[in-house]
């Protein structure tokens, strides 16, 4: 006898975890969410605090430091996600980034060419891809 279940292994904030298939009337109740919370948390603050850089104008990241009351060095390794191509933000957003994806991964230095993201962090430019697929 051979029992099939379809799941899916995803690293969730350094763990693996099992996500369940979708209930026959929808989603699980009570299921962990497929989302990274740190890294969304940290993609939101870069953007947030980049914004505040631009707002004042003649402010610096040492000046922005001082008054977030955080470390000089740590609002640097976040505000270098302000810089990561849209649709890696939009897959994070959605659950749909490659397995491996974590905070401590996009923290290290990465190009700044959002072609050379995608291949760095996996998403192999699934755009070319569909239009190849459909033409």
């Amino acid at each position: 006898m051979h029992v099939h279940i379809p799941l899916l292994l995803r690293r969730v904030q350094g763990r693996k975890m099992v996500i369940a298939p979708n209930a026959l009337d929808g989603e699980l109740p009570n299921a962990t969410s497929k989302l990274q919370q740190a890294v969304i948390q940290a993609i939101v603050r870069a953007n947030s605090w980049c914004k505040l850089l631009e707002e004042d104008g003649k402010g610096s990241i040492s000046d922005l430091a001082r008054k977030l009351e955080i470390d000089n060095s740590y609002l640097k390794r976040i505000l270098t996600l302000s810089t990561l191509a849209p649709e890696i933000i939009e897959a994070i957003l959605n659950g749909e980034e490659p397995d491996g994806l974590s905070l401590n991964r996009l923290l290290k230095p990465f190009p700044e060419s959002w072609e050379e993201q995608r291949v760095m962090f996996g998403f192999q430019n699934s755009k070319t891809e569909q239009q190849s697929i459909e033409s």
